[in-house]
């Protein structure tokens, strides 16, 4: 596996370009969840989904208990997949932390 991520501005070069990364073994996404990224790579890996690490994250704005939730279900609908590896804080905004951190532990 190659040790590479691209983000959602790398793919954004061209139509097919997540496909070819995924074609040419590149591993580990990390969209954007605003705008399509997370379409884009939901595409690249019908058929693949066992193949790549997918990450997503939870924005600042949306970190509340029932907002991680419904951000998550939301990414993964967008990125047509029932599971993610790794779900993250973006990075820490008004929410009280232990109400993200409790989202996470359902999820």
């Amino acid at each position: 596996m190659y040790l590479l991520s691209l983000n959602h501005w790398a793919l954004r070069a061209a139509t097919g370009v997540a496909q070819t990364i995924v074609f040419r073994r590149l591993r580990l996404f990390t969209p954007r969840r605003a705008g399509t990224a997370e379409e884009w790579v939901g595409e690249a890996i019908i058929g693949r989904r066992d193949e790549v690490f997918l990450v997503s994250k939870v924005l600042p704005q949306d970190a509340s208990r029932a907002g991680t939730v419904a951000a998550c279900v939301g990414s993964l609908a967008r990125l047509n997949t029932d599971r993610l590896d790794c779900y993250l804080l973006h990075w820490r905004g008004h929410h009280p932390l232990q109400d993200t951190i409790a989202a996470f532990e359902q999820l």
